[in-house]
């Protein structure tokens, strides 16, 4: 039997995602971002985490209407960011998330993704296939530049 959320469990919903980190964009302020294609989101990415020193890993969970709903992000140092799978999809499933977008950025400039990069989108893609999300994209990110796994040619990272 499935319990519906009321507007009384509201403010313990709110508590938790606060606890574990989730930026959720209140419902009566307007939609801050909607992901209408990879330029625009890589661009809005490259604006939040771009110019850090230091890697960050960050998430953007999106409604049926692809508007970002809440985000959360991980900091890491400055040549790896730490994110947990699972954390990412307990906060999709807190937030009511149908999708997700994944970015971190690279400090050295350097947009070649990674082994490492490769393994976390492909694996990052399959937790979402397992809870009906999906994985919508996967961006590097610099200073001065961004780059989309997906318009790179590497579909085959995402379960689709």
């Amino acid at each position: 039997m499935s319990k519906k959320i009321t507007t009384e469990s509201q403010p313990t919903i709110l508590k938790i995602q606060s606890l574990i980190g989730i930026r959720q964009v209140r419902e009566d302020l307007p939609i801050f971002y909607k992901a209408l294609n990879s330029q625009s989101t890589g661009n809005y990415v490259q604006t939040l985490i771009g110019s850090s020193a230091f890697e960050i890993f960050e998430v953007l969970f999106l409604d049926v209407k692809l508007n970002v709903i809440a985000q959360a992000h991980w900091d890491g140092d400055i040549d790896s960011s730490a994110y947990f799978t699972r954390t990412i999809m307990q906060h999709a499933l807190l937030c009511n998330a149908k999708s997700i977008i994944i970015a971190h950025n690279h400090p050295s400039g350097e947009l070649m993704p990674s082994s490492n990069d490769l393994v976390a989108t492909h694996r990052i893609s399959q937790a979402c296939e397992l809870l009906e999300m999906s994985l919508i994209d996967s961006f590097i990110v610099t200073d001065n530049d961004c780059l989309s796994l997906r318009e790179d040619g590497q579909s085959d990272l995402f379960v689709d």
